[in-house]
């Protein structure tokens, strides 16, 4: 089984490569721009701002009343904008196909067909239904 690269800022892609997944994060993340609303500071990456945020400032603070409606578990965001870029982004006509064991939405079919290869949930599924392995 070939090992999968995740992206840390966006939960929809997966690669098979290394090398993909910078290519990934230069075409799409290359630009974006993370910024701590306490100190002004800026960072590349969502988790080094949250990182920074619980070094520096001792907590993470979230805005109860901003969640998505359409994800499965509760996420929540820190401002609306940050709420409007993970619709637009996760929940669009782009992400048309759903693994039905997490309900992770994927761009691609061959991806989410990977995505099935692994799917912690699938797997749980199986077991509850069919059992464990004899051993």
């Amino acid at each position: 089984m070939e090992k999968m690269y995740s992206c840390l800022n966006c939960a929809d892609y997966e690669g098979l490569s290394l090398e993909k997944m910078r290519n990934h994060n230069r075409r799409y993340h290359k630009n974006k721009k993370f910024e701590c609303c306490d100190c002004g500071n800026v960072f590349l990456t969502e988790n080094v701002l949250l990182a920074h945020k619980k070094a520096k400032h001792g907590f993470l603070e979230k805005d109860t009343s901003i969640f998505c409606i359409h994800c499965p578990k509760p996420k929540w965001f820190d401002n609306a904008e940050a709420l409007e870029n993970h619709t637009k982004g996760k929940h669009s006509y782009h992400h048309k196909f759903v693994c039905g064991s997490c309900w992770n939405w994927f761009r691609y079919v061959r991806i989410r067909d990977i995505h099935r290869d692994n799917c912690k949930a699938l797997v749980a599924e199986q077991v509850e239904r069919f059992g464990g392995p004899d051993i």
